[in-house]
């Protein structure tokens, strides 16, 4: 309704009144009354007001109010003026500036304002407020204007932004902010493809952008030829190539332009000093402003900054015109990168890891393509992309990789270019020259190669590089880590001081003992070598002694050196041994750090170290040496050291004073404790020596019961202490010397002192009242006694010299009370002399009674001194044995001495004790000797006894063992003083009941012992009684008796040893004999044997424990040999009932001979009982062994042949069941029946296969008519002469070989070069005859089909056939003469006269292999047509054939002797040995081609190249001498010359280039492509040699104080002494020995030099000399880039020079 559209009007118009709608609410509001959209602006209205407007409210300054429902006219609203138009408009069409004033105008009049400027204002004059784009928003709506509004207002914020860059795309015109400093890659949304932000051309990923054209020019460049001469012709890539160039032309046009326009810009314009954008002054003053000209108009997009146009900076052009790369040189493209392995990088199209060659995108982020994709880029990656070449790799895996890594040599270039392509093992790096010392294999050499020329062998994936370059990476970081390195590491030694010439050299840690000078001890692994000290002759490193002058090497030239921490690097084998080595080192570091601080904390300490302490010692003569504390002499002050290597030279003395010594802590873990204990242990030892000096004065007096260890002094002895000068004469003494003597006195005399005697206790003699001491210092020497009153013990050892005082005082007066104690008791033990202990003094005696006097042993007592040391107490004849004496001594003549006792009141007790006793032992003694008197059986071994021998006195023995078969003991031993009666002791028949009885003077019990004793003696007399009774049970119990059974035999007691069931018969021996020989059949007795029936015999028991229980055991076992008996009987008439006899018996078992085989009996009473040793299946004979009458088999030399199987029977006597072996044996007859029915049959129709049979087959072998056969076995088979190695096996089939013969299996048993004719099958012994005949039929079939095959296709070869391989069998046309043979040698000069004179003249005679028809085998092809062949020779082949391959191989080391020069139409090719002939003929026929066409090319090469002169030819190139042949081992450019080393390994001197010519064998394929490349090196190094003259003309010049290692030198002709000249030798008219290698600087004006060639690949070792600075001077005969080499020396020596300059500089005003 109206009055709705009237409200909503008044609410407006309050709204915007108050303030509640304005800027896009109050247009958003307009629009939707205009649009009539009452909802929303009810709704814009409902959320503008926080409360709705009732009826009658007042609404603004409208002034009108609603009557509501009354009916009442509606006011209208204000009206405004435009100041512009001057027209009048309501509110609603008026458009109101939010500036300060709010000025307002009309909606028309500003939006044409809005759309005539640009950036408009407030209409208003003076009005500065500029419209936002809410307010053209406003304004204008969502039109066209307000887009182009916000887009210039966004163009002027960019303008003054730094870095924008704007899309290349001309439609496009965003903008992007980056940082001007740096290449950012954009991609703008508009889809144009991603650029620069600098060059704005596509995005380049991997080079920066002035390298974007040259490389585009050389990629052009391959693509446009470089390609087709790497790969050759390439066919169907035409159309992707001219797309390629087409592309690549455009963007080389596109970038030129480029160029040009920055170019422009930067000669014209200048930039914005706020926004940085290029500004052109076109003319005015300076003054400029960014975006207009400087007073108006001219509008573009810009800052507005102003700026002085001379201050501002001149534009820098984005994209510089670089230099054009240099072209791409194919053929060093080949050389390059043939090799190159590029690690973590794979071919994005094949997806194989990178090798060779590497092309990079450089406008994609990672594409990369390998030499052998690269023709498919052009159908495989946009045209225009530009690709990098890359000959070596970006990232190499090639820096200190860890020693033994396997690795190959590339790049490298000349002479060391035969190294390319080489595996060899690190030796060691070079850190220093960043070069590799390389361990070549096979012996050859050690080179040393840059480390950009070598790379990791067998990487193939990436993980295993990443291995690898932990590895290395770890490497380079363990450098660092030198400290704390354990025993064992591995470590390389870096250049330090005197180590100079170990610069670089291996070893291993031998030991670490940190002392700041010498902390590790390397054990080399390949020593200097050492120079003599005495003839200064340089001598290898392995001989002991100089080679001149025999003088020893000295301590520090042997394998092992001391060098500081900071001159060693560690070398690991894993990259985990980082951590550990780090984690040690920065530990090692912390504890050296606290080593420091400890000894500087003890600096002032030397009192009393720890024993083992380490200690530095100043040294007289200021030196410093380390050491160990082996013992402090409190006594001297003084400490005895061991001194750790390196010995100091003018130190090494054992004592040295404690003021000199200070510890050091470098080897304790913890270094503060133990720097805290030794401070505080030299504080107390200093006090404790000045309270010492005090308490001495309290010893007076003290010199009992001093201990051993006890420091002591004695009375001063006399003696010559030196000579005192003259000037302790007084003057009136002199003249009354002048006046006696007529001279005046002397400058010294002589003068006697006294010093005291400083010594230790070693024991205490109270007895004699003697100390036994040893002089001090020192734990041995000399020994003597002297008096205890003499010795006054000090308190230097002592801790607490204090307590030591009270205790010596202590000691002292308890010694003096026990000594007092002794005297006084020494009546009460006058009468104990009875079982002194041991150790105990006695003193001698008179005897005490009569009786003693009487004694035997009393004699002994005269003569003897008084004091002895009991050593032991004999209780049988009561004496004693004492020290000093070997004779005993009564007990009544000795008494007891107290004086050693430290209790004697407690001893005299002991002593009565043990007397009473022994009193009462003695007494139980005679009591048991009468009790067991009689009792003399079986006594205890050691038992003593008596014997009596009706003497004055019997002889006391003491007895071994007792013998139950003599009834008597078998020896016996004298006792003490006894005499040894010979008789009784070696005659057990004398020792019987009756002639001794025991006696119990030794036992501690003695009357039970006789009761045992009589016991014994009991019960060994039941048991003969016993014995007695079993023999008489077991009188007819005599078969089957065991070895070693005792029996009788006509009354003598015998041993039966062996049984015999056969015959029933016994060897018997004498019952103590023992086998002293045995063999497989018999032994040998120590007594005489017999041989008797069983009924002779009887056993008996003596030995037995218990004999009726063994003789019931000897009735079972002679029961069950009756029964054993009776069946072998049955079976034995069994199995002679067979006529036709057993077949196949095995070995050991017995037979019968029977029939016509009872004649081979050697003997009428043989038994013809034999042994089958082995059964001969083809004529069914056995080798037998008869048995001898002792039981054991022998071959009788009357029978030597086989027995035939019906002339022998199984016999069973030693079968425990006979009845099953008897079936046994009648079962293997009938399968050896039957298997012998088939070897019959089978072997008619093997008898003349002979080919090809299999290994280990057994043959017959029939040499000659006249000869016997011979049984072998199959080693090889030789298809080419058609023979076999052979071994021979024993055989029965004439003649008789023992199984045991001791040359069987040796080299005797070999034949060699059996013929096959002479050979056939054995199938005889064949466990399937059917199945062996059969492989054998099958391989002589096989081999003779092959046969004929192969001498078919050898007629299809050419009569000259060239190129047989190596190992090729031939046959010769043509007898060939002594003058080509080669390693021949004469057969033996034993035989007939004859053969010894063919030996001496050789020519006389053929040497076998050199007829027509011969076999050889080719030993090489020359490639001129002719073959080197090996013969067959005196010695005949050592060759076998390799059925596989059908060539020859060697079987021995031996020397072969062969053929040279050997035309090819002498000999023919043989195709026997080859496994399938038809290929083989193929292949033989296809190299004869192929070489046929290779010499025609090499025929017209050499024709053009025959007179050329090369330089530079590669190493290993094959060369002629003369007649000579060899290859190139060096080029020398210096001469120029070459080193040929000829084919027998020795080495040419220099040769001229005209004295050799090339040979183009046939390793070369293709001859003129080689020559072609030889040209090609020969004009380079002609090239370099000339530049390579003027670089060493300017080194002349160069300054030679600070010249590197290894820089080749060149000595002065006078510097070099003239016998190292004759040395080493020289050319004629050139100087080989004037050039060298700078090993090191010796002093200030010498070098080292090492002389040689300057071929660091072949440098030798001739000679080291020293030269002065002057007289050498560098040259570059090596050098690819000699001037810029020579210019690259000069700056490093002039830095160098101005280095030591500025330090002596230094050093100057240090001074």
């Amino acid at each position: 309704s109206l009055e709705a559209v009237l409200r909503l009007l008044l609410r407006a118009a309050h709204a915007e009144a108050t303030g509640q709608l304005v800027g896009e609410k109050a247009w958003q509001l307009q629009e939707g009354l205009q649009k009539g959209e009452l909802d929303v602006v009810h709704e814009q209205l409902r959320l503008g007001q926080s409360e709705e407007t009732s009826q009658g409210d007042v609404v603004g300054d409208v002034g009108v109010r609603l009557a509501g429902h009354t009916g009442e006219q509606i006011a209208m609203p204000k009206q405004v003026e435009c100041p512009i138009c001057f027209d009048v408009f309501g509110t609603g069409d008026t458009f109101r500036v939010p500036c300060e004033e709010q000025h307002e105008f009309c909606r028309n009049c500003v939006r044409q304002h809005i759309e005539a400027v640009a950036f408009p204002r407030c209409p208003h004059i003076r009005c500065k407020y500029e419209l936002t784009e809410d307010d053209v928003r406003r304004a204008c709506g969502e039109g066209p204007r307000l887009h182009e509004f916000q887009e210039m207002v966004l163009r002027r914020a960019l303008a003054q932004v730094h870095g924008q860059v704007a899309c290349p795309n001309p439609s496009c015109g965003n903008v992007v902010i980056c940082d001007p400093e740096r290449r950012t890659r954009v991609a703008c949304a508009c889809g144009h493809p991603p650029f620069c932000s600098q060059c704005r051309q596509p995005f380049h990923y991997h080079v920066e952008c002035e390298a974007v054209q040259p490389l585009r020019t050389q990629w052009l460049q391959w693509i446009r030829e470089c390609r087709q001469q790497y790969h050759g012709a390439l066919e169907g890539f035409e159309v992707a190539t001219a797309t390629h160039q087409e592309a690549i032309r455009e963007a080389i046009d596109r970038h030129k332009e480029l160029e040009a326009d920055e170019e422009w810009k930067a000669q014209h314009c200048r930039l914005c000093p706020k926004c940085c954008k290029a500004i052109e002054r076109t003319e005015g003053c300076d003054s400029m402003v960014c975006g207009q000209n400087y007073h108006g108009g001219n509008k573009q997009p810009g800052c507005g900054n102003k700026f002085t146009w001379s201050q501002a900076v001149k534009y820098r052009p984005r994209v510089d015109k670089n230099k054009d790369l240099p072209a791409l040189d194919v053929e060093g493209s080949k050389l390059r990168g043939a090799m190159v392995r590029h690690f973590f990088v794979s071919c994005s199209i094949c997806q194989k890891s990178l090798s060779g060659p590497r092309f990079r995108c450089v406008h994609c982020e990672g594409f990369d393509c390998c030499i052998q994709c690269e023709p498919h880029l052009g159908e495989q990656h946009p045209a225009s992309h530009v690709f990098q070449l890359i000959f070596d790799p970006l990232d190499p895996i090639n820096k200190d990789l860890p020693v033994g890594t396997e690795v190959e040599c590339f790049g490298l270039k000349d002479a060391a270019a035969v190294l390319n392509g080489v595996a060899a093992k690190i030796l060691r790096y070079l850190p220093e020259m960043n070069m590799y010392d390389l361990d070549l294999p096979f012996g050859g050499g050690q080179p040393i190669v840059p480390a950009s020329n070598v790379q990791p062998l067998n990487v193939s994936t990436s993980e295993e590089a990443q291995e690898i370059l932990e590895k290395a990476l770890g490497q380079q970081e363990a450098r660092g880590f030198h400290a704390g390195l354990k025993e064992g590491q591995r470590v390389q030694l870096r250049t330090t001081g005197d180590l100079a010439e170990l610069c670089n050299a291996t070893g291993s840690i031998k030991q670490y003992r940190p002392r700041g000078l010498h902390d590790y001890e390397v054990k080399l692994d390949k020593p200097p070598d050492w120079a003599c000290r005495q003839c200064t002759l340089l001598n290898s490193s392995q001989v002991p002694r100089c080679t001149a002058c025999s003088a020893g090497r000295a301590p520090d030239q042997g394998d092992t050196v001391w060098v500081t921490m900071n001159a060693v690097s560690p070398l690991i084998s894993a990259a985990a041994e980082v951590k550990e080595l780090a984690q040690a080192h920065w530990a090692e570091q912390e504890r050296l750090i606290s080593v420091t601080l400890a000894n500087l904390k003890c600096s002032t300490c030397f009192w009393h170290f720890p024993q083992a302490q380490l200690v530095q010692v100043q040294l007289p003569d200021g030196e410093c040496g380390f050491a160990r504390v082996e013992s402090f002499d409190a006594w001297t002050c003084e400490y005895t050291l061991a001194w750790e290597p390196p010995v100091p030279v003018c130190g090494g003395q054992k004592k040295v004073p404690a003021a000199e010594c200070r510890p050091v802590f470098w080897e304790v873990s913890a270094p503060a404790e133990a720097a805290e204990e030794v401070t505080s242990q030299h504080e107390r030892s200093e006090a404790m020596y000045a309270s010492g000096v005090q308490l001495h004065a309290q010893l007076e007096g003290i010199f009992l019961g001093l201990q051993p260890g006890q420091w002591i002094t004695l009375p001063p002895e006399e003696r010559q202490q030196g000579l005192e000068p003259w000037a302790n004469f007084t003057e009136e003494e002199a003249q009354a010397f002048e006046r006696d003597h007529g001279v005046r006195p002397p400058q010294s005399r002589s003068v006697t002192k006294h010093k005291e005697v400083r010594a230790v206790i070693v024991e205490s003699d109270p007895v004699f009242g003697k100390y036994v001491v040893r002089k001090y210092p020192g734990p041995t020497g000399k020994t003597w006694a002297v008096d205890m009153d003499q010795a006054q013990p000090v308190l230097w050892a002592s801790k607490d010299a204090e307590q030591a005082l009270e205790q010596l005082i202590a000691c002292h007066h308890a010694e003096r009370v026990r000594l007092d104690e002794a005297k006084t008791l020494r009546e009460e033990v006058a009468h104990c002399y009875l079982d002194l202990p041991p150790e105990t003094w006695v003193e001698i005696i008179p005897p005490r009674t009569p009786a003693d006097e009487t004694s035997p042993q009393a004699a002994n007592v005269f003569g003897l001194e008084c004091l002895h040391k009991v050593l032991s107490f004999d209780p049988w004849e009561c004496s004693y044995r004492v020290s000093g004496s070997t004779k005993r001594i009564p007990a009544a003549c000795v008494q007891a001495l107290l004086m050693d006792k430290p209790s004697p009141k407690e001893a005299v007790q002991e002593l009565q004790k043990r007397h009473e006793v022994e009193e009462e032992r003695r007494k139980a003694v005679l009591q048991a000797n009468e009790m067991a008197a009689g009792a003399w059986k079986n006594l205890e071994l050691g038992s003593a006894v008596e014997v009596d021998l009706c003497q004055a006195a019997p002889v006391r023995l003491k007895l071994q063992a007792f013998s139950r078969q003599m009834m008597a003991y078998t020896g016996a031993t004298a006792y003490g003083t006894s005499p040894n009666h010979t008789d009784v002791v070696r005659s057990p028949a004398r020792l019987r009941e009756g002639v001794l009885r025991p006696v119990f003077w030794l036992k501690e019990d003695p009357v039970a012992a006789a009761r045992e004793a009589i016991k014994r003696d009991a019960e060994e007399r039941r048991r003969e009684e016993l014995c007695k009774e079993a023999a008489a049970r077991a009188t007819n119990w005599n078969l089957a008796l065991a070895e070693g059974s005792l029996v009788l035999l006509d009354g003598s007691l015998k041993k039966a040893v062996h049984y015999q069931p056969a015959t029933l018969t016994y060897t018997v021996v004498a019952p103590g004999a023992s086998v002293v020989a045995a063999s497989a059949n018999v032994k040998t007795y120590s007594s005489k044997h017999e041989f008797v029936s069983h009924d002779r015999i009887q056993p008996v028991f003596v030995e037995a424990d218990d004999p009726l229980k063994l003789a019931a055991e000897r009735e079972i076992q002679h029961e069950a040999e009756v029964r054993r008996l009776e069946a072998v009987e049955v079976a034995n008439t069994e199995a002679s009932k067979s006529h036709s006899g057993f077949l196949g018996m095995p070995p050991q078992q017995m037979v019968q001979l029977v029939g016509e085989g009872v004649w081979r009996r050697p003997s009428l009473e043989h038994s013809g009982l034999a042994k089958v040793i082995l059964f001969n299946p083809s004529d069914r004979s056995y080798v037998i062994e008869l048995l001898a009458e002792d039981g054991s088999y022998k071959v009788p030399s009357s029978s030597c042949e086989p027995v035939g199987a019906r002339h022998l029977r199984p016999v069973f006597w030693n079968e425990e069941s006979p009845g099953e072996k008897l079936e046994e044996l009648m079962r293997r007859s009938e399968e050896e029946s039957e298997r012998l029915k088939l070897a019959k049959e089978w072997t008619d129709k093997v008898r003349d296969v002979n080919l090809n049979l299999p290994q280990d087959t057994l043959v017959l072998v029939q040499e000659s008519a006249s000869k016997e056969r011979d049984l072998a076995k199959v080693i090889s088979y030789c298809p080419l002469t058609r023979s076999y190695h052979l071994c021979r096996v024993p055989w029965t089939g004439h003649k008789l070989i023992p199984t045991n013969a001791s040359g069987f299996g040796s080299a005797s048993f070999f034949k060699m070069r059996t013929p096959a004719a002479a050979v056939s099958p054995y199938i005889w012994d064949a466990t399937d005859p059917v199945e062996s005949a059969t492989a054998a039929l099958e391989a002589d079939q096989k081999e003779r089909t092959r046969l004929d095959e192969a001498e078919a296709c050898a007629q299809e070869l050419p009569k000259a056939a060239l190129a047989l391989p190596v190992g090729m069998p031939v046959r010769l046309r043509k007898a060939m003469g002594s003058a080509s043979l080669r390693n021949t040698r004469p057969a033996s000069s034993s035989g007939s006269l004859w053969s010894k004179l063919k030996n001496q003249l050789p020519m006389w005679r053929t040497l076998p292999g050199c007829c027509v028809g011969d076999l050889a085998i080719v030993k090489a092809y020359s490639g001129d047509g002719t073959y080197d062949i090996f013969i067959e020779g005196d010695q005949g082949f050592d060759f076998e054939i390799n059925q596989d391959t059908g060539a020859a191989i060697a079987s021995s080391n031996r020397p072969q002797p062969y053929a040279a020069a050997v035309p090819a139409a002498d000999v023919e090719a043989l195709l026997v040995g080859a496994a399938a002939p038809r290929e083989a003929i193929a292949e033989l026929r296809r190299r004869h081609e192929a070489e046929v066409v290779r010499r025609s090319v090499v025929c017209e090469v050499q024709a053009n190249c025959h007179s050329r002169e090369f330089l530079d030819i590669p190493c290993g190139t094959k060369v002629s001498v003369g007649s000579a042949k060899g290859v190139v081992a060096a080029y020398l450019a210096e001469i120029p010359a070459y080193v040929v080393r000829y084919s027998g390994g020795k080495t040419s001197q220099a040769l001229l280039p005209s004295e050799l010519r090339v040979l183009l064998g046939p390793e070369i394929p293709d001859p003129a492509d080689f020559v072609q490349g030889l040209e090609g090196r020969h004009e380079a190094e002609e090239q370099r040699v000339a530049l390579v003259r003027q670089a060493n003309e300017l080194g002349r010049g160069f300054p030679r104080e600070h010249l590197p290692h290894w820089t080749p030198v060149e000595i002065a002709e006078g510097a070099v002494p003239r016998e190292q000249r004759v040395r080493l030798g020289a050319m004629q008219g050139q100087h080989q020995w004037r050039l060298g290698r700078i090993i090191r600087r010796d002093g200030d004006r010498h070098y080292s030099v090492h002389l040689g060639s300057s071929n660091v690949s072949f440098a030798s070792s001739d000679s080291t000399l020293q030269v002065p600075l002057d007289s050498v001077w560098p040259v570059f005969w090596t050098a690819r880039e000699p001037l810029v080499e020579a210019e690259a020396l000069r700056a490093r020596l002039q830095e160098a020079a101005a280095g030591a300059d500025a330090a002596g500089a230094g050093v100057a005003a240090a001074v």
